[in-house]
C-alpha cells in the first residue's frame, strides 16, 4: 500500500506458501508496532533509508555504467521502448561500500523515455566485489539481480518483481548467501488524504477487501 507520503507493506506468503501462524503474529506485531508509534517516525525513517539507497543507486548508474543501445521495442503500454545494454566503467570510483557491487555488474534494462522510468532490469555480476579490501566482505562472481515495475497511474509506478541470488562471505570467514524472489500484485490506489495509521489498519483488518 502506498500513498504520497508513506509505504506500508504487509507479508502473506513465503516461498509460495502462507506464512505460520507465528509468523502471521510477527507481522501483526509489526504493523501494530507503526500504530503504536504516535508520531510515525519509524516509518518515515524506514522510508527515508530506503529512498536514500535508491537514489544513490540511481544517481551512480550514469557514471558508474557504459551504456549501447541494443534495440526498440513496444511496451504494454504501446509506446516505444528501449532496450539498453550495460557494464561496469573502469574509471568508476565508487564514493560507498554499498556501491562497490556496480563495478562488477553487466547487463541490461528496458527504458520507457515517455516516463523516465526503467520498466525492468537484468544484471550478473561477472567478478568477485571485495568490501573493505575483502576484510568486511565478498559477493562472488555468478550473482544476479532481477527487477520488474509497472506504471499504476500517470507519474506513479511500482515494483512488481525483484529477484536477488547472490553467494560470498562476510568478516573473512561467515558465509553469505542470498536467494530470494520477491513479486507484488493487487495494488490498489487509495485516497491521497489517507493517514498512515489507517493504512496500516486496512492491512491488519481488510486485506482482501482495501478500500479508502
Amino acid at each position: 500500500m502506498e500513498s504520497s507520503g508513506f509505504r506500508i507493506r504487509r507479508l502473506i506468503a513465503r516461498d509460495g506458501r502462507e506464512l505460520s501462524s507465528d509468523d502471521r503474529a510477527s507481522e501483526a506485531a509489526r504493523l501494530k508496532r507503526l500504530v503504536d508509534d504516535a508520531d510515525g517516525e519509524d516509518l518515515r525513517q524506514q522510508r527515508r533509508e530506503d529512498g536514500e539507497r535508491m537514489r544513490e543507486l540511481l544517481q551512480a548508474a550514469p557514471e558508474a555504467f557504459l551504456f549501447d543501445c541494443r534495440d526498440v521495442v513496444t511496451l504494454p503500454s504501446g509506446e516505444p521502448g528501449i532496450r539498453l545494454g550495460f557494464k561496469p566503467n573502469p574509471m568508476y570510483q565508487p564514493e560507498k561500500r554499498s556501491l562497490r557491487v556496480l563495478t562488477g555488474m553487466v547487463g541490461t534494462m528496458l527504458v520507457d523515455p515517455s516516463a523516465a522510468r526503467v520498466v525492468s532490469l537484468d544484471a550478473a555480476l561477472v567478478r568477485d566485489v571485495d568490501f573493505g579490501w575483502g576484510i568486511l566482505g565478498r559477493l562472488y562472481r555468478g550473482g544476479r539481480v532481477s527487477l520488474r515495475q509497472e506504471a499504476l497511474a500517470p507519474n506513479d509506478w511500482a515494483v512488481t518483481r525483484l529477484e536477488v541470488h547472490f553467494d560470498g562471505r562476510l568478516l573473512l570467514l561467515k558465509p553469505l548467501h542470498i536467494d530470494s524472489v520477491t513479486t507484488m500484485s493487487e495494488y490498489r490506489v487509495l485516497s491521497p488524504d489517507i493517514t498512515w495509521q489507517h493504512g496500516v489498519d486496512l492491512l491488519l483488518h481488510r486485506r482482501r477487501n482495501l478500500e479508502p
